[in-house]
């Protein structure tokens, strides 16, 4: 009877022409026109959307290098008017080491300057703070020989990770055009530490930034006054530092 029924034939020729339709698809799916056909729309949407803003950023400088480069292989590649290959391949060889150094120095060196000279230059004209507190003596940080670690609390005697906050002191090229404008010699990290003078030390402190842990962030000092104190001086010490002008 289930035979004669038109109903189910009619769901059974369904579901079969569904189950062709599917294989046909996945036959399809795995052909090279349509690996293709979706890896060039994939491209293009990725081009348009993302690329081309960056490219419209740092391509001029690009296209300038490029023009620069052909006129200098033209002008090293020829010898009395006509082409040498000998020359062309030493050009294009010079051209092709030049580049990769010049790369390298600038994504690894000249670009990472500018952005940290950039961020110092905004951070410490619009967000410099001043404080009084009671620091350790610095350390320097495992792996950054030109960075130090010092730690401060608002009272004596410190709790722990309930009052103290963790600083640094680093080399800045902003500092240093800074310093060379005004006292005509270089900001030395090293010789900012030397403020702290004893264990315990009640400073005045001028600095930058916040402690952000997630990302790495520390307030950096950039000036700092200090005494020594212990236990029994430490008010009167803060209070003595609090009144000092720091330069």
């Amino acid at each position: 009877m289930t035979d004669g029924d038109p109903v189910k034939r009619a769901k059974a020729l369904l579901q079969d022409e569904a189950r062709k339709t599917e294989a046909k698809k996945s036959v399809a799916s795995r052909s090279p026109m349509v690996f293709w056909d979706r890896a060039f729309g994939t491209g293009s949407i990725l081009w348009n959307s993302y690329l081309r803003p960056i490219w419209s950023i740092f391509g001029w400088p690009v296209r300038k290098y490029w023009n620069l480069c052909v006129r200098l292989f033209r002008k090293f590649s020829n010898k009395d008017g006509a082409y040498s290959k000998s020359r062309g391949a030493a050009s294009i060889f010079g051209l092709s080491l030049f580049t990769l150094l010049f790369g390298f120095q600038l994504l690894f060196n000249a670009i990472p300057l500018a952005a940290r000279f950039t961020y110092d230059a905004i951070s410490i004209n619009a967000f410099t703070r001043t404080d009084v507190l009671i620091f350790s003596q610095p350390n320097g940080v495992e792996g950054r020989p030109a960075e130090l670690v010092v730690y401060a609390c608002e009272r004596y005697p410190c709790e722990a990770q309930f009052d103290s906050v963790e600083f640094r002191i680093r080399d800045s090229v902003y500092l240093d055009v800074m310093s060379y404008a005004r006292h005509l010699q270089p900001h030395y990290p090293g010789e900012l530490a030397g403020a702290f003078v004893s264990e315990e030390n009640g400073c005045k402190v001028r600095y930058y930034g916040r402690r952000i842990k997630l990302l790495g962030l520390y307030p950096q000092i950039t000036h700092a006054v200090c005494q020594p104190i212990n236990g029994s001086n430490s008010e009167q010490v803060l209070d003595a530092v609090a009144d000092v002008r720091l330069r």
